[in-house]
């Protein structure tokens, strides 16, 4: 498959963690678990998780070769919707996400259903919001079923 989108999370030009905003009722709740199908780096960057002033138009392709096992790849640039910091630019930079999802077992006599894992990795090549531009990496690995 192969599709695009664009995730929008709020323009909110007071950010959760201004000690100089009117209040901390700002971002999106982190009780909505953005960061599984969005991206690990650049939640994590925002104070207690809660996402906003993000823009992320993005393409994705993935691939099921053989059963129970599938890859893909999303990729796109990342924008502040509102210029919020001293530096003035709203690019981001450009993130790439790989996932690759298996199943270890496909049916399990101690859990309900099979037991799956995943490897996640990501890359972020920031732009001028952060100031100077470095490279991030984030890998995860997974096992997950259910009791």
């Amino acid at each position: 498959y192969v599709t695009t989108a664009v995730l929008v999370m709020s323009g909110d030009d007071e950010r959760f963690d201004d000690p100089n905003a009117r209040g901390t009722d700002t971002g999106w709740n982190p009780i909505f678990a953005r960061s599984i199908w969005s991206s690990d780096l650049l939640t994590a960057g925002y104070a207690c998780y809660r996402v906003s002033n993000w823009v992320y138009p993005h393409a994705e392709a993935g691939v099921t070769p053989v059963d129970s096992h599938t890859f893909n790849v999303q990729a796109g640039p990342n924008y502040a919707y509102t210029s919020d910091n001293a530096n003035g630019d709203t690019y981001r930079g450009f993130l790439v996400i790989g996932r690759y999802l298996f199943e270890v077992l496909r049916d399990s006599k101690t859990w309900r259903g099979p037991v799956h894992g995943a490897f996640k990795a990501e890359m972020l090549r920031t732009g001028d919001y952060y100031g100077a531009a470095e490279t991030a990496y984030y890998l995860r690995f997974e096992i997950y079923f259910n009791l």
